[in-house]
């Protein structure tokens, strides 16, 4: 018996180092910044701690803080075990076979992958580098049809870091309720914002979701706690009955370390921003001068960069990644796994140690001249 093919091994997740793979090399395949310990974040683990399920929908503490920050009621906010599982349970309650995602590439391609194991019909809407990398709210109207249920967006878009404006995202809200679908944004990296907050997308109506998720901002991957946002009551009972289905909660020591987290947010979150900004002028400055070969779009939030290489380096950009992984000891993001060209590498520069920052960046300049 052949197994089943309705879930594939993520091209994304493959092309990141292992564990062992990453003592060798610098490691700037990530999309989140550095990791942080529980020592450097002050954090307690406490000890009388019940570990039972907990709140259905997550930890009142925890929940409450996520809905003074985004300006919802406490019940709008659904706790799920990273982004990740929250995107999928959107997905599986929307949508099945004979419907059909509209979908902006590109995007985080676990977005596209979990959609694709519904059935559905998938119509992507790509961003282009010639015009920045912005996206045409009018082309993804273009695309929708009778039978579409939902339009997915990643706002701030990964890999890329571009923002959408307000104007732009009230419009594709707009299109969404005039076609009587739903409009979901991933808003992993809206914290990440270099200049000013984001609100969340979910306040622009009953048929907009929000996703979130503590992993990028904080560098707290391995504590697996997410979230939905939706002011509509029926999604939000539906999205519940998926969480009943798959996890039941997202667990009660990670959700209290992370309302330890958010406590300190005020503290916390200023020098991340201000070493992101740091980092993205130090590779602006490597691109000009690499401007023979490198250009970009800098971006203006998140820990990511979307590179694109202006000329084949020698032997072709098979052998440039393979120089880069094997002799200069180096990861990156090839641009197929974001459905792109292999012209293109996502760039991790939030997540290495900070010295190891500018020595990435010198290799990559050394394989790209072979």
């Amino acid at each position: 018996m052949s197994a089943p093919s309705k879930f594939q091994l993520s091209g994304l997740v493959s092309a990141h180092p292992t564990l062992e793979e990453s003592v060798h090399l610098i490691n700037m395949t990530e999309s989140s910044i550095t990791p942080r310990s529980i020592k450097e974040l002050g954090l307690t683990v406490p000890t009388d701690l019940p570990l039972e399920h907990g709140r259905e929908k997550g930890l009142k503490g925890i929940c409450g803080m996520l809905a003074k920050r985004y300006d919802v009621d406490v019940d709008e906010i659904l706790l799920t075990v990273g982004a990740s599982s929250g995107i999928y349970f959107v997905q599986t309650a929307l949508l099945n076979p004979g419907d059909h995602l509209v979908i902006m590439r590109p995007n985080y391609p676990l977005n596209i992958e979990g959609a694709q194991t519904t059935g559905c019909e998938i119509s992507c809407v790509d961003i282009e580098f010639s015009n920045g990398f912005r996206v045409d709210v009018d082309k993804i109207a273009a695309a929708v049809r009778p039978e579409t249920k939902l339009i997915s967006i990643c706002n701030p878009n990964n890999p890329v870091g571009t923002v959408m404006s307000t104007e732009e995202l009230q419009k594709l809200a707009d299109v969404a309720k005039k076609n009587n679908c739903f409009l979901l944004v991933d808003e992993t990296y809206g914290e990440l914002l270099y200049d000013g907050q984001m609100p969340t997308a979910a306040k622009l109506g009953p048929h907009v979701i929000g996703v979130s998720s503590m992993s990028k901002t904080w560098g707290v991957s391995g504590l697996r706690v997410g979230w939905i946002t939706t002011t509509n009551k029926q999604l939000m009972d539906t999205f519940v009955a998926a969480k009943q289905i798959v996890s039941i909660t997202a667990g009660v020591l990670d959700e209290t370390l992370c309302e330890q987290i958010l406590a300190k947010a005020e503290d916390l979150h200023p020098p991340i921003i201000a070493e992101l900004r740091r980092r993205r002028d130090i590779v602006d400055n490597w691109v000009k001068s690499e401007s023979d070969m490198l250009e970009w779009i800098p971006p203006v939030a998140g820990a990511t960069a979307f590179i694109r290489m202006k000329k084949d380096p020698p032997g072709g950009e098979a052998a440039f990644y393979e120089r880069l992984r094997r002799v200069q000891k180096i990861a990156v993001i090839p641009g197929r796994c974001f459905e792109q060209s292999d012209e293109f590498f996502r760039l991790g520069f939030g997540y290495p140690p900070a010295e190891q920052v500018e020595r990435g960046l010198e290799g990559i300049s050394k394989a790209l001249r072979g």
